[in-house]
């Protein structure tokens, strides 16, 4: 489906979803900055996450030249470094945050008492912006990371989704469960929608939430394939060198499920694949990312 671009600048495009959700494409290569979104009703103009400091200060900007109205309203999806990077601007406004429970220990200073306001959410919580219905929800497990919050925009049954649905390419097992982010993602397909803006890729439709699924699984297959055979001790002590020696040897082989990992991750899939044996060592030891 062909959107309007409503804004191109500063290599960033803001794209019309529907007439309250537009998507920001960010620059992640030339920039380092990763998509985005605007929430929009009325008079009120909400952004998602802080990308970088040049892109919150954009952010702020933008809200005025494309929706004509200040920014009121800020959702952070997780705490990576380039979805968060850019805060310090959001933190000398007046501003509302929403952000996981589990991230306000992350993103709030110490001593922090400034004009912004943050509110942390657990569990689903339903809210108004004007007169549009959002719905935010935080994972109770670690999916991406244990600080996922997911933003839905109920009338256009369309979620900006950060990390939790993103490209192939790009998952990042950093502090994941690969195996229960992959039963949350089948949750989300099975509630129905239209539209998922991630943070990293382009506007998906519904569907990619079973491909990211079922993507998952096969890293998880092939990452149990890869420690069979070790004992708890001997997967215990495999540092990033000895991961990525058993991701590099099983992408090497003949199989079909190997070859499937590297059409689909293309460059990525031995990052891809060693960081789901760290995840799979974590999940059987016990250990902390």
């Amino acid at each position: 489906m062909e959107r309007e671009i409503v804004y191109q600048k500063n290599r960033v495009e803001i794209v019309r979803v529907t007439p309250n959700l537009y998507f920001r494409r960010g620059d992640m290569p030339a920039r380092r900055q990763s998509n985005g979104a605007f929430l929009i009703s009325g008079e009120v103009v909400a952004a998602v996450d802080a990308t970088t400091m040049e892109a919150a200060e954009e952010m702020m900007a933008e809200a005025l030249e494309v929706f004509g109205h200040p920014l009121r309203y800020v959702f952070l999806t997780h705490g990576d470094g380039d979805y968060v990077a850019g805060l310090p601007v959001f933190l000398e406004q007046p501003l509302t945050i929403f952000c996981s429970h589990r991230l306000l220990g992350q993103v709030v200073p110490e001593g922090y008492d400034g004009p912004a306001t943050f509110l942390g959410i657990e569990g689903v919580q339903t809210l108004w912006l004007g007169g549009l219905e959002v719905e935010l929800s935080t994972v109770p497990i670690a999916a991406h990371s244990p600080r996922d919050l997911l933003i839905r925009v109920i009338r256009d049954e369309c979620v900006v989704a950060g990390d939790t649905g993103v490209s192939l390419d790009h998952l990042y097992f950093h502090a994941a469960d690969p195996v229960e982010w992959a039963r949350l993602l089948r949750d989300m397909d099975a509630r129905g929608g239209r539209a998922i803006l991630p943070g990293h890729g382009d506007i998906y439709p519904w569907s990619h939430w079973k491909e990211v699924a079922d993507f998952i699984d096969l890293l998880v297959r092939a990452g149990n394939e890869c420690l069979k055979g070790l004992t708890e001790g001997e997967a215990a002590a495999l540092d990033d060198d000895k991961s990525t020696q058993l991701a590099s040897g099983y992408l090497a082989g003949p199989g079909a499920d190997a070859k499937t990992i590297r059409d689909t991750a293309g460059a990525s899939a031995e990052r891809e694949l060693r960081m789901v044996i760290q995840a799979l060592v974590r999940k059987r030891t016990g250990a902390k990312a």
